[in-house]
């Protein structure tokens, strides 16, 4: 399967960059054809599902978020299928300009307190001068543990550092959208812990996510994204994170419904933790919920 994954993401990539020759050669070859304008709605918000998607907060604009996430669904009716259990994250991202974008966000599980930054270096444009056949961001955060040593399986007694609670994802988004109605996005991922479970437990890894967004309705998109780490240790008990959702956008809210075998809300939290499998009805439920304010005067 990982062969699979690999192969794919080696084609698009093939694809994108070879559309991209193609477009910039013609640019060159007709100096008469006009500036090429920017594409727009290739995500309705900066989230696919759990993983960000290219998109940037608007210059001076503030997106506030509220991520839930309910219990397994296969708890059954004792827990309501899940729905006594919750954890929730809080988000702040602010547009410095169109194109960079600094973020904060503290996440229930694991106490989790996650500082990033994103850049988009050019978004896709028709056809024209300068024009770019994808969209390519990248995203960056550095996320600290704080639950006690205790819960997180460390024995207290002996000497712990602060740096053991770091962890870090790098990231590039390549997403290309194909007429009007999807857009297929590539999410090559690095992620590093600093402490480590075994010894022969790798602090890198190396994860291809692809994902893609439907277009159901003029206010609605369908969102699938899969997360495959590449190099998992072979005593680990975890599992790729596999994700579905449903954007709904209602003025100035975007509102979406998940179904992930993932608990966790951000990267550092679903590469490293992510046990449930989908076979076995290990599903969370959950929401989303944006709002975007203007910061202008």
């Amino acid at each position: 399967m990982k062969k699979i994954i690999l192969l794919f993401s080696i084609q698009l990539c093939s694809f994108l960059v070879v559309n991209a020759q193609d477009d910039l050669l013609s640019g060159l070859e007709d100096s008469t054809v006009q500036q090429a304008r920017p594409l727009t709605a290739l995500f309705k918000s900066s989230r696919l599902v759990n993983g960000h998607t290219t998109e940037t907060a608007a210059k001076n604009h503030l997106d506030f978020k509220i991520h839930h996430r309910f219990g397994k669904i296969n708890d059954g009716a004792y827990k309501l299928w899940g729905l006594d259990n919750a954890d929730m994250m809080l988000g702040f991202e602010y547009g410095v300009t169109k194109k960079f974008t600094v973020g904060f966000v503290r996440n229930t599980y694991s106490k989790m307190y996650t500082g990033s930054i994103k850049y988009k270096f050019f978004g896709q444009t028709g056809k024209g001068k300068k024009s770019y056949p994808f969209t390519m961001t990248y995203y960056g955060n550095m996320s600290v543990n704080s639950l006690t040593w205790k819960d997180q399986g460390v024995d207290p007694t002996r000497t712990n550092y602060f740096s053991s609670r770091l962890t870090y994802i790098n990231q590039l988004l390549f997403a290309k959208k194909f007429g009007e109605y999807m857009t297929i996005q590539l999410m090559p991922m690095h992620y590093h812990q600093n402490l480590v479970t075994y010894a022969t437990e790798p602090n890198d890894l190396f994860v291809m996510g692809v994902g893609g967004s439907f277009k159901m309705t003029r206010s609605s998109r369908f969102n699938i994204e899969y997360l495959p780490i590449l190099n998992r240790d072979s005593r680990s008990t975890t599992v790729n994170s596999l994700s579905i959702g449903v954007d709904i956008e209602t003025g100035g809210h975007v509102f979406q419904l998940i179904m992930s075998n993932s608990r966790g809300m951000v990267e550092n939290s679903i590469i490293p933790y992510t046990t449930g499998k989908w076979s076995k009805g290990d599903i969370y439920f959950g929401f989303n919920l944006l709002r975007y304010f203007s910061m202008k005067r």
